[in-house]
């Protein structure tokens, strides 16, 4: 380090611990000021917290010719250090010095109040500042004598050039990134309209599916009704023919002659065991019976059948776990970027903590995040009166663009090994009814 470049460190080293000592005696007095007039105040007391706020008054104004002082100080003694050969970086640290110590200058507001019982006693005292014309004509020729140093010039111009190609790189490298989303749109067009007519396809396989389980059904109940018809009429024909018989024993029984005792109760047994038959046959529900039975085989049936036909169907047209839905998470630093992105300006932790919900309730998570982007390049971090902020760069607004969503999955695949494969053929309708 040159030795002029010693020189201006120790003297601005100097300069800032001055300007913390006035800082801290102005504090301390005004604390002092808040202090009383938190407490329970009473009217007696006025006067003394009047003497209280000047004093805090006198010590703003004091601070204030401080900061005035010192920035004329540290233009006297440093005037010479460019012609003595300092660096950019000693000039610098001038210029930083006196624009810290005119902004602190400007930013000292004091102003003190009074109510006592809700009602309002007016203005203690009260004071505001700003950067004196000297002060502010010292800060702009610093400035200038930095902004035209050689050095300072060739660094603008080398960072000027290193600007433009990063430019240049990142619009050659957004107009890919267009193309590949253009691209990509197309593929996804493509696989869209294939998964249509997929699903059109498997739609069809499947409705043939159900017809042929309703056509299965059909059948069962037409055989069931023909069943239950045909039992029906042998139930009246057997019906008729006890009838007639039991008549034929009636008519011979009449024509039996006073006597033949014994052939008389024959006849007699006989037509009482017919009308005994008879009564059954009219009170029994054997054809309800066999109507329920059949009924439960018709079902069990249906079902096993669906059964066999839903397992061709997965097989046919299975299901893969890309097809499976899901939802793309942002990480918080993916968030973050495409905070920093819209936000396109300088922004604190805290400012990136609550632009957007989805990023941590936590200044410490996000500082992580944060800290991780400015490693790769993402984010750029600059110091502003000892408080960072960030802003994104070129390469972070390439990720953000080259973030897109993702193809769609290809759907309502056939498996080729089930392609050719013909619908199950239900089984024969009289199986079931010959279960007897």
């Amino acid at each position: 380090m040159k030795s002029v470049d010693t020189k201006v460190y120790k003297i601005t080293e100097t300069i800032r611990e001055k300007a913390n000592l006035a800082d801290e005696l102005y504090q301390n007095k005004a604390s002092k000021v808040h202090e009383a007039l938190s407490d329970t105040i009473y009217l007696s007391q006025i006067n003394s917290l009047r003497r209280i706020v000047a004093d805090a008054l006198k010590a703003a104004e004091e601070l204030y010719l401080t900061y005035e002082a010192l920035v004329r100080t540290l233009d006297s003694k440093c005037k010479s250090i460019i012609d003595e050969g300092a660096s950019a970086d000693a000039v610098k640290e001038v210029c930083d010095l006196i624009e810290y110590l005119n902004a602190e200058s400007s930013s000292i507001d004091c102003n003190f109040t009074l109510s006592i019982e809700m009602i309002d006693m007016g203005d203690l005292g009260g004071m505001s500042f700003i950067a004196s014309v000297e002060a502010q004509a010292i800060e702009a020729l610093w400035k200038s004598n930095y902004s035209t140093m050689p050095e300072v010039i060739e660094a603008e111009k080398q960072s000027k050039i290193i600007e433009n190609k990063e430019k240049d790189e990142l619009k050659k490298a957004l107009k890919e990134v267009e193309k590949k989303k253009k691209e990509n749109a197309e593929l996804a067009k493509e696989i869209e309209l294939k998964n249509q007519k997929a699903k059109e396809y498997m739609d069809s396989i499947i409705q043939e599916c159900k017809q042929c389980i309703s056509d299965y059904k059909n059948r069962l109940e037409e055989e069931l009704e023909a069943q239950i018809s045909q039992l029906e009429k042998s139930k009246e024909t057997e019906t008729l023919e006890i009838k007639k018989k039991i008549s034929k024993k009636q008519d011979e029984l009449s024509n039996m002659g006073l006597f033949n005792f014994s052939q008389k109760k024959i006849l007699k047994d006989e037509i009482r065991n017919l009308s005994i038959a008879l009564e059954k046959l009219n009170t029994s529900n054997i054809v309800s019976q066999k109507n329920n039975y059949f009924r439960e085989l018709i079902d069990g049936t249906l079902k096993d059948y669906k059964k066999t036909i839903d397992e061709y169907l997965s097989k046919r047209f299975p299901k893969t776990d890309d097809e499976k839905s899901s939802t793309v998470e942002l990480e918080p630093a993916d968030i973050i970027l495409q905070v920093m992105d819209s936000a396109d300006s300088l922004m604190t932790i805290s400012d990136i903590k609550l632009a957007d919900y989805r990023i941590p309730d936590s200044n410490q998570k996000v500082s992580a995040f944060v800290r991780q982007l400015v490693v790769e390049g993402l984010l750029m971090r600059k110091e502003i009166k000892e408080c960072a902020y960030f802003k994104i760069t070129p390469k972070g607004r390439l990720k953000i663009a080259e973030k897109t969503d993702p193809l769609p999955v290809e759907k309502y695949r056939e498996n080729p090994e089930y392609a050719n494969t013909p619908i199950p053929e239900s089984p024969s309708v009289m199986t079931i009814f010959k279960q007897t």
